[in-house]
């Protein structure tokens, strides 16, 4: 068996925020859901060869889809002992039911200067996580990495990127989409300007745990890594953008070398842009 940090599924692609840097494109993405039965043979494919420590539904926003608690209760029965958490900015909070909640084990929820989630919400958000051991934890972004350069990257730039990437190595943020498993996010379909990169097919599964582990161990970038910063782009402010602009001020980054070194000495480095809080401890925490 695989042994491997993270799995992530896109409940949606598609977000009701339009922050400026968004490393998922999904402020221009079009408007989609992940297919529960699709969700559901995949991870149990999956399930086979690999053991994720964690399973991370994520977005757009997650908390768009309408058939979240399926979709939940699909990932649980097929990878019981992964820590299974969700992502989301937090303004639906409140908005729509959340009878997923004692179904995962761990609940973040983004929060951005212009979308601000009240701490009136979060207490309340606490107390039902408490209730149901769940972990709730609170990330306070006040800048974004940019995502996308401002040209092209050149060949030494591209691999420089793609070695220190935190997406395609020490966070794994690897996609599992429609029977492909993706190396990240800006490579997954829903990504605009996507190449024709390549991708792990789950099937056949009589050759999935060595296709797999030669695949999510490559030394060779993606054609997409040139138009990609990864997780070393220079820091931008927190700013909300329009569909229509959203490309073009996301296009503005540079390499952060500093951080760059940063990674290289430490690639679980923390991320400067966010702070975390924990708001409720989980059932495994008190185990």
């Amino acid at each position: 068996m695989l042994r491997l940090r993270a799995l992530e599924v896109a409940a949606v692609t598609h977000c009701n925020l339009m922050c400026v840097g968004c490393n998922h494109s999904s402020p221009v993405s079009e408007v989609s859901f992940a297919d529960v039965a699709a969700v559901d043979r995949d991870f149990s494919g999956l399930a086979e060869v690999i053991e994720p420590t964690y399973v991370r539904v994520v977005g757009g926003e997650p908390l768009l889809h309408p058939r979240l608690d399926e979709l939940i209760g699909a990932l649980r029965s097929a990878m019981p002992t992964s820590i299974l958490r969700v992502d989301t900015n937090g303004t639906r909070l409140g908005k729509v039911p959340t009878p997923w909640l004692a179904d995962i084990d761990e609940l973040q929820v983004s929060v951005y200067p212009g979308a601000a989630v009240l701490n009136t919400t979060l207490r309340e958000l606490a107390a039902e996580c408490a209730n149901v051991g769940t972990a709730l934890l609170v990330a306070r972004f006040f800048a974004f990495r940019a995502s996308r350069p401002i040209r092209p990257l050149g060949t030494a730039e591209t691999l420089q990127v793609f070695e220190t990437c935190q997406m395609a190595h020490a966070n794994s943020c690897h996609v599992v989409q429609d029977g492909y498993v993706y190396l990240c996010p800006p490579s997954a379909p829903s990504a605009i300007g996507r190449h024709q990169d390549p991708s792990c097919p789950i099937e056949p599964r009589s050759t999935l745990e060595i296709r797999l582990s030669e695949f999510l161990n490559r030394d060779e970038p993606l054609t997409k890594c040139q138009d990609c910063l990864g997780t070393v782009g220079t820091p931008i402010p927190h700013t909300m953008a329009s569909r229509k602009t959203w490309v073009e001020l996301s296009s503005r980054g540079e390499i952060d070398y500093a951080h760059m070194s940063a990674l290289r000495q430490d690639p679980h480095s923390d991320n400067f842009c966010s702070v975390g809080e924990v708001w409720s401890r989980g059932a495994r925490d008190l185990a």
